[in-house]
């Protein structure tokens, strides 16, 4: 990781908090997730601990330097193998949790381009759901992209919450996971009502006028 052409001054030592750790990551941006994430930043990386080691005449990369980052650990359990061993009801609890964390993610123009059940941690004493490896992660500020807006068709298939099993048969989602024709409200009172269903609408023709608020 080396200062950029246009950042001569950088100096790690002084500025580490405010590293370009990747190209597409602007300095200066600093992201909160105040209600469904943690209280740490994103882009900006506001560490625990961090040891710096710069390179010497001997090292692979001279006058280069690497950083080594101590994160917080997140309360929780990831839900790439456990989620199959959830109730019904607790998968339903999982999606609202989510779907309250992807708002506030969508809310500050970002896309991430690893969506998995593997990336989401599950806090179940907080009622939370984490969304983590944001390597992956891109903002979307150009205003030639308009900001994302929940959709469970499309968000809980994308990070592969639609069953407790990994299987892409709609026939077997869960009754929550709306289905494809589907209007549905992004509130958290239209969450409740589908978390409330007990029958997965997968017919194109159940579908049609079908609008849940």
């Amino acid at each position: 990781m080396h200062p950029s052409a246009v950042d001569e001054l950088f100096d790690p030592l002084q500025e580490i908090t405010d590293a370009e750790i990747y190209n597409f990551i602007p300095r200066g941006h600093v992201f909160f997730f105040k209600h469904t994430q943690t209280s740490w930043r994103i882009w900006t990386i506001q560490a625990q601990k961090f040891r710096i080691h710069e390179e010497g005449d001997d090292d692979p990369v001279p006058n280069g330097y690497f950083v080594v980052f101590l994160l917080e650990k997140l309360p929780g359990i990831d839900l790439e193998r456990t989620l199959s061993q959830f109730s019904l009801e607790k998968r339903n609890r999982v999606r609202i949790a989510f779907a309250k964390a992807l708002r506030e993610f969508y809310s500050f123009r970002l896309s991430h381009n690893d969506p998995a059940r593997r990336n989401l941690i599950w806090g179940e004493e907080t009622e939370r759901c984490f969304i983590v490896d944001l390597e992956d992660v891109e903002e979307r500020d150009h205003p030639v992209f308009s900001t994302w807006r929940f959709n469970p068709w499309r968000d809980f298939r994308y990070c592969e919450l639609c069953l407790g099993e990994l299987d892409p048969d709609e026939a077997n989602y869960d009754p929550m996971v709306p289905g494809p024709h589907e209007e549905i409200e992004d509130t958290d009172e239209a969450l409740y009502a589908l978390a409330a269903r007990t029958k997965h609408i997968s017919e194109q023709g159940d579908n049609v006028a079908t609008k849940v608020k």
